[in-house]
């Protein structure tokens, strides 16, 4: 099996949502367990058809015995009376009438554990993926629109099924997000692993390639398992086809109307038009330069979103990266670059903050001689480049800086000397 667990896709929201609906999903679980009914329940009608036919020697012995078996006993007398079947309310009911808050419900039910962690492992990367270009709120609307509208016409297609059954779990909103991905970000990549034997491999894999195989394997175990001569037998792949097919309408939708920005790195873009053009109607409106004064205002007010939400600064500092490539008018403010480095700083994610500190000092911030001081902490502490660290700070004004600061200077210089002198090896410093 392959396993999705994060994508290279800009994300300018934190998965808030995807978090919570994880969350929700698993307390449910075993706070509130479903109940799962101990036999098939077979209608009267049913039970008088099959006992006539047993009777009349069309069904043998052993087969009869696992019907039996099956259904959790033989009905003394079956009559139109007999007892409705034992399903748990929540879960989404298949010939037992229209029942709306089933809708909903049946999306959060799951009947085991494996059930569950099959699909909250796919729902993180491509529900953190969704949500993070249009938001929690947005997100959430979106999820349980699908997993409502998915089940309510289910519900219909089998409101008069001969034998009651039912359904449950999140697998048709999952494969939803994961067509939804495949239309907002088919070049991104997704990371995976594979476990072979007791070795987990790891790789990187295009989205559309993973989506578009998730969905074909769906279609094929569709194809395969329907069977004419029993009237069609339905399995759980159409239902995840379906769900893929609400999500690509819905993604498309939102694409075209521009309620979601991808950054021109949708299906449609990518495949048919220039992925690094702006969009025809803001070139033809105002020009190549008025559309990147757009994406310029556009991505800043992503990144400060990010920030304002408390999200991680890494996603904040990536899409910062990624719209410096794309766009060469991009300039990310002073005050919102160190905004960054204090998220790091407040995670106690030094390290990670390196390359953001070192761009701040690069374009001499006027708090350069404090970042400085960090830098040369991590390559102290954490690299083992006391070389470089000197030459960091080198271009710090020691008569510039407070008193807590010059002596935190003076303590870092001389471990570095002391370092150097000692022989520590590392490679040549560069100019920061």
């Amino acid at each position: 099996m392959i396993i999705p667990y994060s994508t290279d896709a800009p994300l300018y929201h934190a998965p808030i949502a995807t978090t919570s609906l994880i969350v929700v999903n698993v307390l449910l679980l075993f706070l509130w367990p479903v109940h799962v009914p101990d036999h098939t329940y077979l209608p009267p009608a049913i039970w008088e058809g099959l006992q006539e036919a047993h009777d009349a020697g069309e069904i043998g012995d052993d087969e009869w015995e696992e019907i039996v078996n099956l259904a959790g006993g033989e009905p003394a007398a079956p009559t139109e009376t007999a007892a409705s079947p034992d399903f748990d309310w929540r879960t989404l009911h298949y010939g037992d009438g229209i029942k709306p808050w089933q809708w909903l419900t049946g999306n959060f039910m799951h009947a085991d554990f494996w059930h569950l962690f099959g699909n909250m492992l796919i729902l993180w990367p491509f529900g953190a993926l969704i949500e993070g270009k249009i938001g929690w709120k947005k997100f959430l609307l979106l999820y349980a629109g699908i997993g409502v509208f998915q089940s309510g016409i289910e519900q219909f297609l089998f409101l008069f099924n001969d034998v009651p059954s039912y359904s449950l779990g999140a697998s048709a909103i999952i494969f939803g997000l994961i067509a939804m991905a495949l239309v907002w970000a088919p070049m991104n990549e997704v990371n995976c692993f594979l476990l072979l034997g007791f070795r987990p491999l790891s790789f990187a894999l295009p989205i559309s390639v993973y989506c578009a195989f998730s969905i074909v394997i769906e279609l094929l175990i569709m194809y395969f398992t329907y069977s004419p001569d029993e009237g069609g037998l339905i399995t759980s792949s159409f239902f995840h086809v379906f769900g893929a097919g609400i999500g690509l309408a819905v993604g498309t939708v939102m694409v075209r109307q521009k309620w979601v920005d991808c950054e021109n790195y949708d299906f449609f873009t990518v495949y048919f038009g220039n992925p690094d053009a702006p969009r025809e109607e803001v070139v033809d409106a105002v020009g190549l330069q008025a559309a990147q004064q757009r994406s310029t205002l556009l991505g800043l007010q992503q990144i400060r979103q990010i920030l304002k939400e408390g999200g991680d600064p890494a996603m904040a500092y990536r899409a910062h990266l990624k719209l410096g490539h794309s766009n060469s008018s991009w300039h990310l403010p002073e005050e919102d670059l160190l905004e960054i480095i204090q998220g790091y700083l407040k995670q106690k994610r030094s390290s990670d903050a390196l390359p953001a500190m070192i761009e701040y000092v690069r374009r001499g911030g006027a708090r350069q001689f404090p970042v400085r001081l960090r830098i040369a902490h991590v390559l102290i502490d954490a690299d083992s480049r006391p070389g470089q660290a000197l030459q960091v700070l080198s271009k710090i004004e020691p008569n510039k800086l407070n008193a807590q600061d010059r002596q935190r200077y003076e303590t870092l210089r001389k471990k570095a000397q002391e370092m150097r002198a000692a022989g520590v090896i590392e490679p040549a410093a560069e100019d920061i």
